[in-house]
């Protein structure tokens, strides 16, 4: 399905719908579409700010990668992109692949940028941060029955159900709020059963324009798939690095 085959009477609860049985069947292109498009093109500049602070905090990051924990604060300032790119766009960008730099990562269009972080949150492969991948493979390393695989098991289907919406008007904008709850396999439930509350649910915003169509946010990043890519943080400007080539 796709933004042009969706009829615009369509309730917002059948739009989700749509969507999670996009994800479902790893049709990203199909679940973009579903996504509205000033949505998309917000993603788009809070990911590149994403990366571009993470490219100014590289000391930082090293320290986390190398020392295998901690924590700092940062601020991303998507305002700051365009001076920003002229600074880090040189620099590589890890896990991802027919993306170089910074600068070709922020070239994506905002449907592209979009469809390769919902298949990397939401596809059978694991992903990982690099950085973070990195040290399990070195500590899998010096174990004599290390497993990757075992680490890092095939990732179920995803499934999602809705349960209803609730509409309303914002300023110019109708809203729907669509509950829905993840699925999860038996055996993940019976893992997972002690102290989960069975009543819990999640929702998904969607705006009305010509149509109803989702709206991303903060609380959306774990189905987004947001941050599976970072910056080779051993770049320096003029120095190259280790990592690239």
């Amino acid at each position: 399905m796709t933004s042009e085959e969706s009829p615009p009477l369509q309730s917002a609860s059948q739009v989700a719908v749509a969507f999670f049985a996009a994800l479902r069947d790893a049709h990203w292109d199909d679940a973009v579409a579903l996504v509205d498009v000033r949505a998309q093109a917000e993603f788009h500049r809070a990911e590149v700010a994403d990366l571009l602070a993470r490219a100014q905090h590289r000391a930082e990051f090293r320290r986390m990668r190398d020392s295998a924990g901690g924590s700092f604060g940062y601020s991303p300032q998507s305002a700051a992109n365009r001076a920003l790119l002229e600074e880090f766009g040189a620099m590589p960008v890890v896990g991802i692949e027919g993306v170089a730099t910074i600068a070709d990562y922020a070239a994506l269009p905002p449907a592209e940028l979009l469809a390769r972080h919902l298949e990397a949150g939401n596809g059978p492969v694991h992903r990982l941060l690099p950085s973070r991948l990195s040290r399990i493979k070195s500590r899998l390393e010096s174990q004599p029955d290390g497993d990757l695989g075992a680490v890092l098991p095939a990732r179920p289907t995803p499934s999602w159900q809705v349960i209803g919406e609730i509409l309303e008007s914002i300023g110019a904008d109708r809203i729907a709020h669509v509950i829905y709850r993840r699925v999860r396999s038996e055996a993940s439930s019976a893992e997972d059963s002690e102290g989960a509350d069975p009543l819990s649910v999640e929702v998904l915003h969607l705006r009305n324009r010509s149509g109803w169509r989702v709206v991303l946010s903060g609380r959306d990043f774990m189905l987004f798939g947001t941050p599976w890519f970072e910056p080779d943080y051993d770049w320096e400007p003029g120095r190259g690095s280790p990592q690239a080539g």
